[in-house]
């Protein structure tokens, strides 16, 4: 396009798509300057909003996969006001309603996620048809909200409902499908029928590690869960040897301190508690902790996930006093 002579709107289309596309096969850092370069571009047009729009959203996605949480809830913010400008009786808006929804979630802000998500799925609801792929990844986001406030019961035939119409219009290997389902993995854990949980989890890390690769993000995920079944199933060893390939993997990518990483340890700690290794436990799960407690919050899942195990770590080993302090922090 530039060799031969295009207008800024159609480079900024094309660097756009790149974009999508990077984010899609997990570059997020790689597609932070081709998406900021599209949005220059666009700036200096008249009449983009959508495009704008729909370029920030894109953006968004790309910080919020790559440290920079904050600017991406602006940026969020700022696709929602400019769909909302350009398109008020359209569902437009939505999509960057649910990416800041899952944002909220990551963050621990679970009140704040649930009500924007219930807010989307109310305008998508009234202009796309029930197996419209925004909607569905709407209704995904609506029921980990649940999880998240402690109704992961009311959450599970929610899954189960788009996991078949996902697989029905997209596929059963499209990674929405299969992101469905490693969230269907991660209510069965909150419910404590590990058993299942892993049934389902395995098999599905397995299908993205052949389909998006070992170091994608929905991978990394889906086995972090996985080790968590395993260790509460009787399986700890494995689930130890799967947590530790995880945080490896992550380690490779992310900063030191990114929760992705301080996910994976948890995992190792309470595999570490089931196997009775108490003396190893406790050091990794007592920073690991605090760590999460300073980026998260202590109502955060993953903090939640080690409070428990440093729970079980002082019971088993006769501290009642700790073990009863730290238990008056879980939630549920």
């Amino acid at each position: 396009l530039q060799a031969h002579g295009c207008d800024n709107r159609e480079r900024a289309q094309a660097l756009i798509s790149r974009g999508e596309l990077l984010r899609a096969d997990g570059h997020y850092a790689d597609g932070l300057p081709v998406m900021r370069k599209a949005l220059a571009l666009l700036k200096a047009l008249s009449g983009v909003d959508t495009e704008s729009a729909a370029a920030l959203n894109e953006l968004g996605m790309l910080l919020a996969n790559s440290g920079g949480e904050k600017e991406a809830e602006a940026v969020f913010q700022q696709s929602i006001t400019l769909w909302r400008r350009a398109s008020p009786d359209s569902a437009n808006a939505g999509a960057a309603m649910q990416n800041l929804a899952v944002l909220l979630a990551n963050e621990g802000r679970y009140a704040e996620s649930a009500t924007v998500a219930h807010d989307a799925l109310t305008l998508l609801t009234k202009y796309v048809p029930a197996d419209h792929p925004d909607l569905m990844t709407t209704e995904q986001t609506g029921a980990m909200a649940l999880l998240n406030l402690h109704r992961a019961a009311e959450a599970e035939p929610l899954l189960r409902d788009i996991i078949a119409r996902s697989a029905r219009t997209r596929g059963a290997e499209h990674p929405d499908t299969l992101a469905a389902q490693t969230q269907l993995g991660e209510v069965l854990l909150d419910l404590g029928r590990n058993q299942d949980a892993a049934a389902v989890l395995r098999p599905t890390a397995e299908t993205l590690d052949r389909v998006l690769g070992v170091s994608h993000r929905y991978a990394t995920a889906t086995w972090n869960d996985y080790a968590i079944a395993a260790c509460n199933a009787g399986s700890a060893a494995a689930g130890l040897d799967v947590s530790k390939r995880i945080a490896d993997l992550r380690a490779r990518t992310l900063p030191e301190d990114d929760w992705h990483i301080l996910g994976a340890r948890t995992t190792m700690g309470i595999c570490l508690v089931r196997l009775q290794r108490y003396a190893e436990a406790e050091p990794l799960l007592t920073a690991t902790v605090a760590a999460l407690e300073a980026s998260r919050g202590p109502k955060f899942y993953t903090t939640q996930l080690g409070y428990a195990a440093l729970r079980d770590l002082y019971a088993s080993t006769g501290r009642t006093a700790d073990a009863e302090r730290v238990a008056a922090k879980i939630q549920n």
